[in-house]
């Protein structure tokens, strides 16, 4: 027999969760609100945290895979009766019978909550969804109540704090209600697919399935054993839509890397994406081109050199940028280059006067294309008959004396201007203004005296007439000598076989018994000795020390000086470059 008032039909309480249920009303009688609706269930915000939004997410993920309809919507009305009762737990005893002594049925009647068939979870102690929902779940009585068919409108609610600081849950069902306007809920990414670009970089696809994202956190393990660690942090993408790609690059030849991918707001974070792995290709015969150089041409073009360090390329992509803040294009796709050799020129003609210009440049097969290369910048001339300067170097003289040789490629120049600044990081000055030299002739010879033993300086000089300045030429320092214990200078990084990179330089000492040299990582690394060399024969122009077992795509810089039995010259100048 059934009675006409509303049925309670489950109740538990699980002690040691701190959880409980209870499903109230039966089909076929509806409940009929009392007169004293709304009476003691005011409550100040309606509104749903990330955690609640994402208890959201999981019940109805839940149903969905449990072949249960329809989805919750959440309710004005039973989110009132759900946050009244979690703040009510906070200061009474954990029941579902409220501080006034009220049933759920009639908290729920009096919450204004519409329907006849209705239910409640409570639990204590637990603070996320993702907390809560699997205690409730792995309970059959609280699972019960999350699978009700019967259900299509839900109240979520989660109060801090209790006497002991502990959080409240509150969920309650019931297949009537009006629909309360909730946030996107923020779904995880799902990856597609990542495949190998060339033999240092991975493409990873995946599908953006938020909405509302401040952003997204790219993780990355080594092998499928390793340990994630993030990788990237990148802005929000446009709506929720398919396709999006993260090319990974600086990679170890055909090594395998897994990722995972999850969205952010100001609030909460989505679950992992699922994981994909991929493994770069081994890179064999096909290696980035290095050495990458610029030298002015003349006005309208510029002369870029660079080695060939493929074997098995189909062709070589040149690409372009104008100044050194603007966007790479591509300029011409070149056919492939015999061998694997060094010192290739690409005159790059058509251009700006006066201009600064950026190349790189990468091999390609019918599969993959390389690395790019380094990254170098030139300056065209100002114009015909005043082009700058080039090939600047500078030798030590003496103890206060450093020779500056330089080429003159300007015919119709009324004089130079020579500068120079103290060490690598000092400020460029005017030094002398020169005259005029005949012709656009190499070779010249600058001796620039009185300076301090022992010191380096730098040099630049460019050519001008009665309307304009050429471009500066290239930088080039050198170092007096000390007595006999003069500091190595022009110091250059040249990339060679795979983890090696070639450390060129002067002996400027006749009476060293040898050398310090040393290295750092990157642009902010300490720096430390690693090797101390035998003294070199006399003072002679490129010497070059190999460095090998670097970690690829890890950029080093280099320093060195001579030593005279516990004296040391000063430091060369610093060079860079990153290991192929």
């Amino acid at each position: 027999m059934v009675t006409p008032v509303v049925n309670k039909i489950r109740f538990a309480l699980l002690v040691v969760l701190a959880l409980a249920s209870l499903q109230i009303g039966s089909l076929g009688h509806l409940r009929t609100p009392t007169a004293s609706a709304l009476t003691n269930c005011t409550v100040s915000d309606l509104s749903i945290d990330a955690d609640e939004a994402r208890f959201l997410q999981l019940i109805n993920q839940h149903r969905q895979a449990n072949g249960v309809s329809p989805a919750l919507t959440m309710s004005v009305e039973l989110n009132r009766a759900a946050t009244w009762m979690a703040a009510d737990l906070t200061h009474s005893a954990f029941s579902h019978t409220d501080s006034l002594g009220r049933d759920p049925w009639v908290r729920m009647a009096q919450c204004d909550v519409p329907g006849n068939i209705q239910g409640e979870n409570i639990a204590a102690w637990y603070i996320t969804a993702d907390d809560v929902f699997p205690a409730w779940r792995d309970s059959p009585l609280h699972n019960q109540n999350m699978l009700d068919s019967r259900y299509s409108y839900i109240g979520i609610a989660r109060v801090c704090c209790g006497s002991q600081g502990q959080w409240f849950w509150v969920t309650d069902f019931s297949n009537a209600g009006t629909p309360l306007q909730t946030a996107p809920v923020l779904k995880e990414p799902t990856i597609t697919a990542v495949t190998a670009t060339n033999s240092t970089t991975l493409k990873v696809t995946f599908n953006d399935n938020a909405t509302s994202e401040y952003g997204f956190q790219y993780e990355r393990k080594t092998g499928t054993g390793g340990t994630y660690a993030l990788v990237l942090t990148g802005n929000a993408l446009t709506g929720a839509q398919q396709g999006w790609f993260w090319p990974n690059e600086g990679l170890q030849p055909n090594t395998t890397y897994c990722y995972r991918i999850r969205a952010f707001d100001d609030k909460v974070v989505t679950p992992y994406s699922n994981e994909v792995c991929g493994t770069t290709s081994a890179g064999a015969g096909l290696q980035a081109p290095s050495g990458v150089s610029v030298a002015v041409g003349d006005s309208t073009s510029l002369k870029v050199t660079f080695n060939d360090n493929a074997t098995t390329e189909y062709g070589f992509q040149y690409e372009r940028k104008t100044g050194t803040g603007g966007t790479y294009a591509l300029v011409v796709t070149g056919n492939a280059l015999p061998g694997a050799q060094t010192g290739w020129l690409w005159p790059d003609g058509g251009l700006q006067p006066n201009t600064t210009y950026c190349y790189r440049i990468r091999a390609f097969d019918d599969k993959v294309v390389t690395a790019y290369s380094n990254e170098a910048c030139g300056t065209t001339s100002a114009g015909a008959g005043l082009q700058a300067p080039s090939g600047v170097s500078v030798a030590v003289g003496d103890s206060t004396t450093l020779n500056v040789t330089f080429n003159d490629n300007a015919t119709t120049e009324t004089g130079f201007q020579y500068e120079r600044k103290t060490g690598t990081g000092g400020t460029y000055a005017l030094i002398v203004t020169g005259n005029a030299l005949p012709g656009a002739q190499r070779g010249w010879l600058w001796p620039d005296r009185g300076l301090q033993p022992g010191t380096m300086y730098c040099y630049r000089i460019r050519a001008f007439d009665a309307n304009v300045a050429s471009a500066y030429s290239n930088e080039a320092c050198g170092t007096t000598s000390g007595g006999g214990l003069a500091a190595p200078s022009n110091v250059n990084v040249v990339k060679g076989s795979s983890g090696t990179l070639n450390v060129y330089f002067n002996d400027n000492a006749t009476t060293e018994t040898g050398f310090e040299y040393s290295r750092r990582v990157g642009q902010t690394g300490n720096w430390g000795v690693v090797i101390t060399g035998n003294a070199l024969p006399g003072a002679q122009q490129g010497w070059y020390w190999p460095d090998s077992g670097l970690t690829s795509g890890t950029q080093y810089c280099y320093r060195i000086r001579a030593s005279q039995n516990g004296t040391f010259s000063p430091y060369s100048n610093i060079a860079c470059n990153t290991a192929p």
